[in-house]
């Protein structure tokens, strides 16, 4: 049985724009005994990071390439630990949330990697009572009833909020990226995301490529994060076109590596995105 003592939080970020919640949260993981690296791009200066009001307990390390999945493996080789806790600098998590979630974590199979669901405030409609929902889930996901935390015949995942059978937990095809909880042995230590820059999507693949290694993946529905959504519509012209080729690049890479058709994601990413 592991405690949380035993558990290495890896954080890749870019070491700019990170709220102060967020600082005071990962603080507070750091003075109740939970070690943490946060793993940051080359050239970027760790003192102007620390300034920022990080714990000197807190190791914050050069990455020596800039990007998530590549900060977030050259960060594994600074933890002592067995279990590794993936986080991004913007979920919402808390102390009493980690050690439930590590409760549900020890009572796994050993090749495990375990999520928590992603908190959804809103009351959602049954799909099958309302039509405008089973006309969306036939764009999105070419699906009339689509499976949480499945990947659909459209190449989208459908996200597991924590609405869905409450207090379970889940096995799924999909983990969302922004907070897992894995044993150290288990973590993808390969070039398993062939793209530069924003890891758009990557948990995606990390998800296949664990499966693909007998790692099964779980959501708990007792515990969920919440974190900020990105508002793509928010930016100026030249950067929304650059975000929708990359990501759509991307998406129909990995749509490729599992043999789904092209004109599904095609409609259902128009949707998704306007």
């Amino acid at each position: 049985m592991f405690s949380v003592k035993e558990i290495t939080i890896i954080v890749p970020s870019i070491g700019k724009k990170i709220s102060k919640k967020w600082i005071y949260q990962i603080n507070h993981f750091c003075k109740n005994n939970i070690s943490v690296v946060i793993s940051i791009p080359p050239g970027i200066d760790i003192k102007k990071v620390y300034s920022m009001g990080f714990s000197k307990d807190i190791l914050i390390v050069n990455s020596d390439r800039k990007g998530q999945v590549f900060q977030r493996q050259f960060a594994y080789k600074y933890s002592k630990n067995k279990l590794i806790m993936h986080m991004d600098d913007d979920i919402f998590f808390n102390l009493d949330s980690i050690k439930g979630l590590l409760e549900v974590f020890n009572s796994l199979p050993e090749n495990s990697c375990l999520a928590p669901a992603i908190k959804n405030s809103h009351k959602r409609k049954k799909y099958k009572s309302n039509l405008f929902f089973l006309v969306r889930n036939l764009i999105l996901y070419s699906e009339l009833n689509p499976i949480p935390g499945s990947i659909s015949s459209s190449s989208l995942p459908i996200p597991y909020y924590k609405t869905d059978n409450k207090n379970m937990t889940q096995k799924v095809e999909w983990l969302p990226g922004g907070i897992t909880l894995i044993r150290k042995k288990h973590c993808i230590k390969d070039d398993y995301f062939k793209f530069s820059g924003k890891a758009y999507c990557e948990d995606l693949f990390l998800s296949r490529y664990l499966r693909k290694n007998k790692i099964n993946l779980y959501i708990n529905n007792k515990f969920s994060f919440k974190t900020k959504l990105e508002s793509y519509r928010s930016l100026n012209l030249i950067k929304f076109i650059k975000f929708i080729i990359n990501d759509f690049r991307i998406r129909n890479f990995f749509r490729k590596n599992i043999k789904k058709r092209f004109i599904p994601l095609l409609f259902a990413y128009f949707y998704f995105i306007f």
